[in-house]
């Protein structure tokens, strides 16, 4: 009987081939987990931003929408200025500034509600950001 010390091409072939598809399976498995962090990622800026909007008119009362359903805005550019907001990047792009601005829209007499727009490039953008670009001074 003929004893081998080592693996028959098969044997290879069947390994390398286990390990196509474990690395497969692990980069599809890390793509969607970016993919998921990045847009976390936006939404919690987009979070961020209405805060920053938020404080912003506590301190500026008088910019408040004064009619019911009335809407103004504040882009993130004077949020930044006024020190209420830091500058956003892409989640995935460091190199991509984001845009935004928040639409204020005073609901009752006693509140307003506070909708974040924001555009990190082409492919992260607040649903409907450019409905209420005429809004900004």
């Amino acid at each position: 009987m003929i004893r081998s010390k080592g693996f028959t091409l098969i044997e290879l072939i069947a390994v390398i081939a286990i390990i196509g598809i474990i690395a497969l399976i692990a980069t599809t498995t890390m793509e969607i987990v970016m993919n998921n962090a990045s847009e976390q990622i936006f939404k919690s800026n987009e979070k961020l931003l209405a805060t920053a909007a938020e404080n912003y008119y506590k301190m500026n009362s008088e910019l408040l929408p004064s009619a019911i359903s009335e809407m103004r805005a504040v882009s993130l550019d004077v949020l930044i200025y006024e020190g209420y907001s830091k500058m956003f990047k892409h989640p995935k792009d460091a190199d991509i500034v984001c845009n935004g601005y928040v639409v204020v829209v005073r609901t009752t007499a006693q509140r307003y509600e506070y909708r974040p727009y924001l555009s990190c490039g082409s492919d992260m953008k607040t649903q409907n950001y450019d409905n209420f670009l005429y809004l900004l001074p």
